[in-house]
């Protein structure tokens, strides 16, 4: 009898968070480890995270000309992106 399950794609995804520019290393791990948590409990897995460091912003955001710039890049469902923004992993923190 052939297989009945098929097999899950995951995709490729990148996003990057803009974080308040004064804020801790320990909350960037917190961060991280949330997003981490999000992913996998979605049946995605997260590659890397970069940190891109501290940077003038485009345009000021929430009254603040620099931000830490977190890069992350990760495997997921089609699903997760909506899941992530629904849980807010990705607000405005400091």
């Amino acid at each position: 009898m052939a297989d009945t399950q098929a097999k899950v794609r995951l995709r490729e995804y990148d996003t990057v968070f803009l974080l308040k520019a004064d804020i801790t290393d320990d909350a960037v791990d917190k961060l991280k480890e949330r997003l981490r948590g999000v992913v996998t409990r979605e049946g995605g897995k997260v590659i890397k995270f970069v940190n891109w460091g501290k940077k003038k912003t485009s345009f000021v955001v929430a009254k603040q000309p620099r931000a830490v710039y977190l890069q992350c890049h990760y495997l997921g469902k089609g699903g997760l992106v909506t899941e992530l923004e629904r849980q807010r992993v990705w607000r405005w923190r400091g």
